[in-house]
């Protein structure tokens, strides 16, 4: 039987689906080895990250030097730069371009990797922290990253608190069930994605063919597993509509 799956226009509900299939395919298994590694990268953790959020071409040196000794200047600069990170939100933010500045600097990548450093400072630190990416920052009307955190700060028009509120909200929905290890930082990503893939002035927030594959997804979980996530996606949704933020994230 096809599972009933909620409007287009249903933000939280596909974001969280949409951060499911993230976790499933890429983070949950980069965190469990760098757990087993220590809570640290490794020439291999790193390499693979980057690879796995398609943002390795920023790193020239990963395929230039076959012996590993470019590679392992990245995993030491990283590990040393972000084994302690802020808690305020647009600090961390500026420790991950500070980041980004260094690699530069001394030719370990081309241009300034912002959006990598970013999923980096993730991925050791992952509590209260998003990523920066093109999408997330175009459905925020933004596209510098500074901008973006201080933006994401706000959210929901509590200047202050509105990004940790939204969090917080979020985490209620998930607590106490099986879906509970989704980070409710990464579902804002998920919802933000999909909302900058859409465009400013769509009325939906996930494109037909996106949540096709999202209810594909479900569909491929055993039942018991994917009815869970459904009932937890809309919790989420639930949280967002009170808060008035259904539909948009602002």
């Amino acid at each position: 039987m096809t599972a009933i799956h909620m409007p287009l226009t249903c933000c939280g509900y596909w974001g969280t689906l949409n951060y499911a299939h993230i976790w499933l395919s890429v983070d949950a298994m980069i965190l469990g080895e760098l757990r087993k590694d220590g809570g640290v990268f490794t020439k291999h953790s790193l390499s693979e990250t980057l690879r796995l959020y398609s943002v390795r071409r920023g790193f020239p040196s990963l395929e230039k030097d076959t012996n590993g000794r470019d590679i392992s200047a990245v995993v030491e600069l990283v590990n040393e730069k972000l084994c302690k990170v802020p808690e305020e939100l647009e600090a961390r933010a500026e420790q991950c371009i500070e980041l980004a500045k260094d690699m530069q600097i001394i030719g370990l990548t081309v241009g300034r990797q912002v959006s990598a450093a970013t999923k980096l400072s993730w991925f050791l630190s992952p509590d209260n922290w998003t990523v920066y990416d093109s999408y997330a920052a175009r459905a925020l009307g933004v596209a510098d990253p500074k901008k973006f955190y201080a933006k994401l700060q706000g959210i929901g028009g509590n200047t202050e608190s509105g990004f940790a509120t939204l969090c917080s909200a979020i985490g209620t929905s998930l607590e106490a069930s099986e879906w509970s290890q989704l980070r409710p930082a990464r579902i804002i990503d998920g919802i933000l994605l999909n909302l900058g893939s859409m465009g400013s002035n769509a009325r939906d927030a996930i494109s037909q063919r996106r949540a096709a594959q999202l209810a594909g997804l479900v569909e491929g979980l055993p039942k018991s597993g994917g009815d869970r996530l459904m009932r937890r996606a809309r919790s989420v949704q639930t949280q967002l509509d009170e808060l008035g933020l259904g539909t948009r994230l602002q």
